[in-house]
């Protein structure tokens, strides 16, 4: 497997570009990703003291959200902030990330990865290709974009998230792109890259497969 050597190399290009035609920032995130993440910190023991640092109206409105349901941006990032408050380690918020990416698994993941099997091999890129059809099933608002810098190498691009401030909210979504990775081959480096325009909305995550 041939590594990336340069994120920013002539011979990449473009082979997903998305950009919401609602706002150019997401309003709402589906209620599968907190769904996810409350399980997960069930599982690592830190739910009760996460529901400590939310007011009760807020932990109230959390309480009904559902998988199916659209939760605001407002209210992710009262999430967010209470997850941040668990002032975590950074093995906790990975193995946390990877936990919740096992429960979205389960059902985020179902349908592409059916469509992955039924491909066979050289699946890969196929489900990089899915990209804008994951975003518009996790987000309303925002975009993203994937590019190709080799044969098995991709560079995962995602903006205008605010709950991307977030250290919490990132290791999650770290976590996701690793249940990504899993479609894309037998083994799959994942791992966080410089984004082209810095921001504190965007992300850039390469993959490289085999």
């Amino acid at each position: 497997m041939t590594l990336p050597t340069s994120l920013s190399s002539d011979t990449a290009h473009t082979v997903v570009e998305y950009m919401s035609a609602d706002s150019p920032t997401v309003t709402s995130m589906r209620g599968s990703v907190l769904v996810a993440t409350f399980h997960a910190l069930k599982e690592a023991g830190h739910f009760d003291r996460y529901l400590t640092f939310l007011t009760p109206d807020v932990r109230d409105e959390l309480a009904n959200v559902l998988a199916a349901s659209w939760v605001t941006t407002p209210l992710a990032l009262e999430h967010c902030r209470a997850g941040e408050a668990l002032s975590l380690s950074a093995r906790e918020l990975h193995d946390l990330g990877r936990l919740a990416a096992d429960r979205m698994g389960e059902s985020t993941f179902s349908t592409i990865w059916r469509g992955a099997q039924a491909m066979g091999v050289g699946s890969g890129w196929w489900v990089m290709k899915q990209a804008d059809r994951m975003w518009t099933r996790l987000y309303i608002g925002g975009g993203c974009t994937v590019r190709q810098l080799g044969p098995k190498d991709s560079l995962f691009e995602a903006r205008g998230v605010p709950m991307l401030e977030s250290r919490f909210f990132r290791a999650l979504h770290h976590g996701f792109m690793i249940g990504v990775g899993r479609l894309l081959g037998s083994t799959c480096y994942v791992k966080p890259e410089v984004s082209r325009v810095s921001h504190p909305h965007r992300v850039a995550i390469s993959f490289s497969w085999v």
